[in-house]
């Protein structure tokens, strides 16, 4: 029978799969890390910093679309992939975005290099994550 930290390790494992190995510090507090368990795993190896409360799973491929996972994980999935980068990533153009285009709700606050936020009202209603509104 697994013990706790397989358990734990084994949801996180199923949580960063859906990612492209990606996961925030808040998504392994939920699955039962606490902070100290997360920097204990950052230092060991176990798990790789990309950014402040951003972390990969060591040896994760690497696939051209990686940056769309990272900062949608990093806006907490209240981001929307849009304008070129969308265009990029479903092959509709062979424009290469220089940064990576988000929609966002109009009260989401973080900003970062590499990334452009265009804001706008967004719905998850009987869908996976958000979506933009007809119209916008």
């Amino acid at each position: 029978m697994p013990g706790v930290r397989q358990d734990l390790r084994r949801r996180l494992q199923e949580l960063a799969f859906t990612q492209a190995g990606y996961f925030s510090a808040s998504q392994a507090r939920a699955v039962g890390y606490s902070y100290q368990a997360q920097k204990y795993h950052v230092d060991h190896g176990n798990w790789l910093r990309i950014d402040r409360g951003l972390f990969r799973l060591p040896g994760w491929p690497s696939d051209h679309d990686d940056s769309y996972a990272r900062w949608t994980v990093w806006s907490h999935g209240r981001a929307v992939i849009s304008h070129e980068s969308a265009l990029s990533l479903h092959d509709l153009s062979d424009v290469s975005p220089a940064r990576v285009d988000l929609t966002v709700p109009s009260d989401f606050g973080a900003v970062a290099d590499g990334v452009c936020l265009h804001h706008a009202a967004l719905s998850t209603d009987g869908c996976r994550g958000p979506r933009l509104l007809a119209g916008d």
